[in-house]
């Protein structure tokens, strides 16, 4: 086996998620700074003045992504949930909350370097400093004591938002088989992503990675059962709501002051 197949693997562990994590995303909106008067040394999210942002995410593969969609969500109910449902009963929350955290500190350099790119310093800077804390006096990352005792609270950040905001637009909606919902942009900002990933590059057999990869998304979905359930009861169209909102989360980040 090879890297590229690591690097398939890591987008399992990137994406698959997504299915679920979108499906808290339709409820929150994005709001334009009205201020007449901005003061010229503030920081801000947007390198780019997005005026004639993209409202909707076109579908033109509609028949290949519904196909991709139902794929994905039978192997939601009749795999994934099954084993994180056990694993959730035998592994307390406060234990799978400390995991969580290991993986979200690994991914801090992605988080870095986007932040660089974004044009948003401070928040680089703030980021820099969780990663080293927490890496030290928070054991590996097990543990938040840049948020407890420093107040340094976690910002996400990634390539797709990084090149959203220099003007890029989502291309087209596509769902991979088992990478869940994305576009074109999207797709291209994990590929990036993936890449600074230090799991990536660690050199370990390639089941070894897939077996970290798996746990991290079965952690990961133990602390989201219910969410993906309730946007299908919800939905008159899952498929429909899905995608929208997938695309209103993306644009709200992108849009996010």
């Amino acid at each position: 086996m090879t890297k590229h197949v690591a690097l398939t693997t890591l987008f399992f562990i990137l994406t698959c998620s997504g299915m679920i994590a979108t499906s808290m995303s339709a409820e929150k909106e994005f709001t334009r700074n009205n201020d007449p008067f901005p003061n010229p040394f503030e920081e801000t999210d947007e390198i780019f003045p997005l005026n004639h942002i993209q409202r909707h995410i076109p579908d033109p593969i509609e028949g290949f992504n519904r196909v991709m969609f139902a794929f994905n969500d039978k192997l939601y109910f009749y795999s994934l949930k099954p084993t994180a449902k056990a694993y959730k009963f035998v592994v307390p929350e406060p234990v799978r909350k400390s995991v969580n955290r290991f993986f979200l500190n690994l991914s801090s350099p992605a988080r870095i370097i986007n932040f660089f790119f974004q044009g948003k310093i401070r928040k680089a800077g703030i980021s820099l400093s969780r990663l080293l804390i927490n890496t030290t006096i928070g054991i590996a990352g097990f543990f938040d004591p840049a948020k407890k005792h420093f107040a340094l609270e976690h910002h996400s950040a990634d390539f797709a938002q990084t090149i959203g905001i220099y003007g890029v637009g989502p291309g087209f909606y596509v769902v991979w088989p088992f990478l869940g919902p994305s576009s074109i942009r999207g797709t291209a900002g994990t590929v990036l992503d993936t890449l600074l990933d230090p799991l990536y590059y660690v050199k370990i057999k390639t089941w070894k990675q897939i077996l970290i990869g798996g746990y991290e998304i079965m952690n990961d979905t133990s602390l989201r059962i219910g969410e993906y359930e309730s946007l299908k009861e919800m939905a008159l169209d899952p498929y429909v709501s899905l995608r929208n909102a997938y695309f209103q989360h993306r644009l709200s980040i992108i849009k996010k002051k």
